[in-house]
């Protein structure tokens, strides 16, 4: 039985950008102190993060310009605003935004990047990867470094590089830093153990024999219609294939030539999706809303998970998702955005860069971060110091499918999930009905590849 780590990591901050079509005015290095000058705060005392900045790492960051990046807001939000003083004193740099429906997030990027009209920002999240580092829509890290850029080794953009350098393609990184990562976490309805006198998953952490084999206990134990018929199930989460990713595993892989192809048919895999199968065969896998009282465990990114448990009124704690019994990495499930420049003639690739700095800078002072540098301002309105730290403690663990982006392999996930979850199908069956879907989706994502 895995032991969960519990080392000190870093949390990466959500730093989602609400952002508006509405863009920062440039104001200059020596702004107007009268309007940002209470906004900023003691960030005056160290604007650019590092307490022995020297003077060519000054004029760079001074000169940020203007940088050009997507949103999917159409008004700019007093913190923004505020934001947009700070990177203008202190930076000199200035944002155009360019609004897109979110609904276009998966598309929008390639027909502007096509027409050479695309923003120099772009979060890299599941829908674009990894079709950028494929077609090269971004720089890698080796170009970068060619091109002589500045602050890459900062310590804001550096803190996240385990996460980083999973987006990687033949030795290639496109990925310079990460603005957003959250593990799934388990919430637990103690209430609901302790009224059945089942032992909880925080019990079992506890001792250290928390996993896949001791949630299935769980759901077994817990698992139960009560005399008026009211069904209580162990568990709910909305994506199966998070249990691949805790066991090590995934719907397709990269080979040694760094070609995708399905990984379906691996043993491993069928005997999970085999695993996946019986928590609904069961009765353990249902139900529809956790604060609702009648559902044992939830799973959920740490994020959407505070949004659920903001209204619950029973007791609950949370726990890691449970190691599959193939795990080796310590991996976890989570989600994940790292930040790329967009290699196309005329970008402001610097400038990129130093907002990336700025913006870190700010958010961290604006938000809230402990002497470790560790932050916690999204989490402490739901969430225990404790549970803060057990969240912090698995980030640099998540491990994000990578099926997610390659042509529609997500509906293709989703009509699995469906088989899985009381279809008529085998498992044996529903892999060889769907994996020539998944080598078609893999050949058509290969053939766009840049030379």
């Amino acid at each position: 039985m895995k032991k969960i780590l519990s080392s000190a990591l870093l949390l990466a901050l959500v730093l989602a950008l609400a952002l508006s079509a509405a863009g920062c005015k440039k104001t200059g290095n020596k702004g107007d102190t009268s309007k940002s000058g209470n906004a900023v705060g003691n960030l005056a005392d160290n604007p650019f993060g590092v307490a022995d900045a020297d003077a060519d790492f000054i004029e760079v960051m001074n000169n940020s310009g203007e940088i050009s990046c997507y949103t999917f807001s159409q008004e700019l939000s007093d913190y923004e605003k505020e934001f947009c003083e700070f990177f203008a004193k202190y930076y000199g740099g200035s944002m155009k935004y360019k609004y897109i429906a979110y609904a276009d997030n998966k598309t929008q990027y390639l027909i502007d990047h096509a027409a050479g009209e695309a923003p120099s920002y772009i979060g890299i999240d599941y829908h674009k990867w990894p079709k950028v580092g494929n077609r090269q829509i971004v720089y890698s890290m080796d170009e970068l470094k060619k091109l002589n850029i500045v602050g890459l080794d900062h310590p804001e953009l550096v803190k996240y590089d385990k996460i980083a350098s999973n987006y990687t393609i033949d030795g290639k990184r496109y990925a310079f830093s990460v603005s957003y990562a959250t593990p799934v976490m388990v919430a637990v309805n103690l209430d609901l153990f302790d009224q059945y006198s089942v032992k909880a998953p925080t019990e079992y952490f506890k001792d250290g024999t928390w996993g896949y084999d001791t949630f299935v206990e769980c759901c077994k134990n817990i698992s139960r219609t009560t005399i008026d018929g009211t069904k209580i199930y162990g568990y709910n989460g909305w994506n199966f294939f998070w249990f691949l990713t805790a066991n090590d595993d995934e719907l397709i892989v990269w080979d040694k030539e760094w070609t995708l192809q399905s990984n379906i048919s691996n043993t491993r895999v069928k005997s999970t999706l085999g695993n996946i199968k019986s928590l609904y065969d069961n009765g353990y896998y249902g139900g529809e809303d956790f604060v609702a009282g009648k559902i044992a465990m939830y799973a959920a990114t740490a994020d959407n998970l505070k949004n659920s448990l903001k209204d619950a009124t029973f007791k609950w704690d949370i726990v890691p998702f449970p190691y599959g019994n193939d795990n080796s990495s310590g991996q976890v499930p989570g989600e994940i955005t790292v930040i790329g420049i967009v290699n196309q003639k005329g970008n402001n690739v610097q400038g990129v860069v130093n907002y990336n700095i700025a913006r870190r800078v700010f958010d961290n002072n604006k938000l809230g971060v402990s002497d470790s540098g560790t932050y916690i301002g999204g989490y402490k309105d739901v969430f225990s110091e404790n549970q803060i730290k057990l969240i912090q403690s698995y980030v640099n663990q998540i491990g994000e499918d990578l099926f997610l982006g390659v042509g529609n392999l997500r509906t293709t996930a989703n009509q699995i999930t469906n088989e899985l979850k009381g279809g008529n199908m085998t498992v044996q069956e529903i892999v060889q009905t769907y994996e020539p879907v998944i080598k078609g989706q893999c050949v058509a994502e290969m053939e766009n590849t840049a030379e």
